[in-house]
C-alpha cells in the first residue's frame, strides 16, 4: 500500500519552504509508524519553482511536441485548452499542471520522473496496472513504470474532481470517463516516452 502525505492551500498564500518542512516531518512520522525506511527524509527537499503560466498550445500540450488531448477529453465552454505551468527544474523529474479554460475550473496534471524513491513507491503500490509484454514495464489507465534505457521511469496523470464534474455534465461517466483518462494518458506516453529513452507501449 502506498501512503501519500499532501497539503492543499485553498485560500491565501503559504511559505513554501515552511510547508515543505512540515510535509517532510509528517512523511517521516508516517514512515516511522509504518516501519518504512525514512533515512532519505532527514531534510526538507529542495524546491523548484514552476514556469510562469502560459497559454496552452493545443498541438503541443505542456510544451511536449505532438502531445494533443483527445477530443473527448475536452468539454466546450467547461474544459478547453487554457493555461499551463511546467516544472522541469528538479533533476530527473518533469511535471505540468494544465489549467483548462471554462466554468469547471478543471485541472489535469502530468508527470514523468526517474527519481528512485518515487519509482520504487509506485512499483510497490500497483493497483489496476498490468504487466506489459516484452518486459517493457507496467501500465494502468493513469500511470506506468517503464523499463527505459537509463533506468525505470514513472509516468502519471491526475485529474481534479472539477474535471470529472465537467465530464459528467457532458454525459461522460463511469467506464466512459475511465476511457477518457486512458486515452489522454496514452497520448501523453506516446509523446513523451521517446524523450526519456523509453519503449513505445500500448496501455492494456
Amino acid at each position: 500500500m502506498l501512503t501519500v502525505v499532501e497539503a492543499e492551500v485553498e485560500r491565501g498564500t503559504v511559505d513554501a519552504a515552511g510547508l515543505a518542512r512540515l510535509l517532510t516531518r509528517s512523511a517521516r512520522q508516517v514512515a516511522e509508524r509504518a516501519s518504512c525506511g525514512a533515512e532519505l527524509l532527514s531534510a526538507a527537499p529542495g524546491l523548484a519553482a514552476p514556469s510562469a503560466p502560459r497559454t496552452t498550445d493545443a498541438q503541443n500540450v505542456c510544451g511536449v511536441p505532438g502531445f494533443v488531448l483527445p477530443k473527448e477529453a475536452l468539454v466546450t465552454s467547461r474544459a478547453e485548452p487554457g493555461q499551463e505551468q511546467v516544472n522541469d527544474a528538479s533533476p530527473g523529474t518533469w511535471a505540468c499542471d494544465l489549467h483548462l479554460a471554462g466554468s469547471a475550473k478543471a485541472v489535469v496534471s502530468f508527470s514523468a520522473t526517474s527519481d528512485r524513491n518515487l519509482v520504487e513507491a509506485a512499483t510497490k503500490a500497483w493497483g489496476g496496472s498490468a504487466t506489459l509484454p516484452d518486459d517493457k514495464g507496467r501500465a494502468g489507465v493513469d500511470e506506468a513504470v517503464l523499463h527505459c534505457a537509463d533506468g525505470d521511469v514513472h509516468f502519471a496523470t491526475k485529474e481534479n474532481t472539477d474535471y470529472h464534474g465537467a465530464l459528467r455534465a457532458a454525459g461522460i461517466r463511469g467506464l466512459a470517463s475511465v476511457e477518457v483518462t486512458k486515452a489522454t494518458f496514452q497520448n501523453f506516453l506516446d509523446a513523451t516516452a521517446a524523450a526519456h529513452a523509453c519503449p513505445r507501449v500500448t496501455i492494456p
